[in-house]
């Protein structure tokens, strides 16, 4: 399988990206599913990320289903789901709202919390396939040698420390990532609030390429001056 990922030949554009996997999944499912070989699994379907959706079209060749797993909260599902849904059926393009006068567009899974998303999924309006809740998805293993991980038991005992609903978390994702000068007016803005806070701070890939995101490597040269001393009390 690692053989078969550095062959692939990764490009800027994040379609074509994406696309370029298509071949390895494909390639690597053959090969576990074999019945030739005394290893041999049984395919029963995909689960495809949020972003990787291209996936379904190597499961349709493999003549299973799609499952598509979506790990933020269902009122932002709700909404996606909805503008496009506007487009497809009302023709109706929500982006060219900047430039009229409507002020106010009804959004199904916003009018309350959770409940109310899940209800709108099973209302049968948009035709939508079966949505299965899942979660809190938490990583219980604590002892790991994965960068950052190995904080978290310091971290979790900090929050406990302190009031709830009192902390501000920061984090932008699993690829989502800072350069230099986003991180110190990130940093600035922190500081001025005077809030106790939870950074998770990554370099972003450079412009024209793609990966996750990295770690800095000085975080003097990053953040401003006597930044980490000054709010050593609330982070």
């Amino acid at each position: 399988m690692a053989d078969i990922l550095n062959s692939v030949d990764t490009k800027p554009d994040f379609e074509s990206y994406l696309e370029s996997y298509k071949p390895v999944v494909k390639a690597t499912v053959a090969k576990v599913t074999d019945p030739s070989r005394p290893d041999s699994r049984r395919l029963a379907g995909f689960v495809v990320d949020m972003l990787y959706t291209t996936m379904i079209d190597v499961a349709n060749e493999f003549g299973v289903p799609s499952y598509l797993f979506f790990p933020s909260n269902a009122t932002f599902l709700g909404l996606q789901l909805h503008v496009q849904y506007l487009y497809d059926v009302k023709k109706y393009d929500v982006s060219e709202l900047k430039d009229s006068k409507v002020t106010e567009l009804e959004v199904p899974s916003l009018t309350q919390l959770e409940p109310q998303a899940m209800k709108f999924f099973s209302s049968g309006d948009h035709s939508l396939p079966t949505v299965y809740t899942v979660g809190p998805v938490l990583n219980i293993k604590i002892n790991s040698t994965k960068s950052g991980e190995d904080k978290q038991p310091d971290i979790l005992k900090w929050l406990d420390e302190h009031p709830r609903k009192s902390v501000v978390f920061l984090c932008f994702g699993s690829m989502g990532g800072s350069r230099e000068e986003q991180a110190k007016e990130i940093a600035i803005a922190l500081e001025r609030s005077g809030h106790r806070f939870v950074w998770s701070l990554r370099r972003a890939q450079p412009e024209g390429t793609m990966g996750p995101p990295g770690e800095f490597t000085n975080l003097d040269e990053v953040l401003p001056e006597g930044f980490v001393e000054r709010t050593a009390e609330i982070r």
